[in-house]
């Protein structure tokens, strides 16, 4: 979810709901690794968003790494 303050765009990740951030500019929230959807309505952590992103006909997968 995307509000916005006086000091920038409060992202709140759909997927968890507690990460909570505020940036300036949509373009520097993407650069810190948060995913945002095509409509500008949903958001996501960049805990969450790995999850999300191309997810395939099978829907989201957990990413689990080794080492």
């Amino acid at each position: 979810m995307i509000n916005r303050n006086e000091s920038g765009r409060v992202y709140v990740c759909d997927d968890c709901k507690t990460a909570i951030k505020t940036f300036v500019s949509m373009k520097t929230a993407r650069l810190e690794g948060w995913a945002v959807s095509r409509d500008y309505k949903r958001c996501y952590c960049p805990d969450c968003a790995p999850r999300l992103r191309h997810t395939g006909k099978y829907g989201a997968k957990i990413i689990r790494q080794e080492g």
